[in-house]
């Protein structure tokens, strides 16, 4: 054995230590916690001073009792001042073996620098271990967050991207003059159609206005200047709510419309307001030479 590890893992003669064999009792012991507290009450009987007042190691013996290997807190602190890796005994004492047949047992195992006389090198190096362990998981934990907030994100970004097609869709069939942001009022009509659909649920035909909208927007006159600001349904007929920046724009749209489709109009509500012209208007299909709605 080098002089470098012999200074790193002392041996004291056995006789500079306190021994006892004791049998811990046979009622279940869980946990290294309770065990310690048995140890130290039954070792606080055997020892000339109170157990607090000495380091100690134990080892389990063959036949199941427990050795206990001690020394003054006071001794063992001016045999560590050069910050040794260990300090156990040189060898067991000679009754000891004879008594309990611990021949075979290492007296290297009874290491007494653990707890508040652990190496100063040790105990260095497990803080280095636990920090690098706590980098590895922060890394980890902060690349776990990172990919979620990037799938919220894109999560988001769909989302804004779809309500500003919404938006771009009710801007394009609804009036800009209106104070409401377009989604908004589509919102408001989507919600108004659910409730003029609970209305009418006792209604023969209690959806078939709507077919009538998709017949006024495919024959939508180019160039009109009339806006749509709203559409509803009420039973088999539909209302449209229609403005434009003069009245006769709105007649002539009225006229193109009844002579392009099979809808008939009942006569609208013409209103005017600082220069624009809005009209309320009700749709309805002609009624067949039978005198049913196709």
């Amino acid at each position: 054995m080098t002089r470098e590890s012999t200074l790193a893992h002392r041996r004291i003669e056995p006789d500079r230590f306190y021994w006892a064999v004791l049998t811990i009792p046979p009622r279940s012991i869980r946990g290294a916690a309770a065990r310690r507290r048995v140890l130290d009450n039954l070792l606080d009987t055997d020892l000339p001073l109170p157990v607090e007042h000495v380091q100690y190691a134990s080892l389990e013996l063959p036949d199941g009792r427990v050795l206990a290997c001690a020394m003054t807190r006071e001794l063992l602190g001016t045999l560590v001042k050069d910050d040794p890796l260990s300090l156990s005994p040189r060898e067991l004492p000679t009754w000891l073996a004879t008594d309990t047949g611990a021949d075979p047992i290492m007296p290297d195992r009874l290491n007494l620098l653990h707890g508040p006389f652990e190496p100063r090198r040790r105990r260095q190096a497990r803080r280095h271990r636990t920090r690098r362990l706590s980098a590895m998981a922060g890394l980890l934990g902060l690349a776990v967050f990172v990919g979620l907030e990037k799938g919220r994100s894109e999560a988001d970004l769909l989302t804004q991207n779809a309500e500003l097609r919404v938006a771009a869709l009710a801007d394009e069939l609804t009036s800009t003059a209106s104070s409401l942001p377009p989604s908004l009022r589509l919102s408001a009509e989507v919600r108004r159609v659910q409730r003029t659909s609970r209305e009418v649920a006792g209604s023969s035909h209690p959806e078939s206005a709507w077919p009538m909208l998709r017949s006024v927007l495919d024959r939508w006159p180019h160039d009109s200047g009339v806006r749509l600001e709203s559409a509803r349904a009420e039973g088999v007929a539909l209302v449209l709510v229609l403005q434009a920046d003069r009245t006769d724009l709105l007649t002539s749209w009225l006229g193109q419309i009844g002579d392009t489709t099979q809808l008939q109009i009942e006569q609208p509500a013409l209103a005017t307001n600082a220069g624009a012209a809005r009209a309320t208007v009700k749709l309805f299909r002609r009624p067949t030479a039978s005198g049913e709605t196709p």
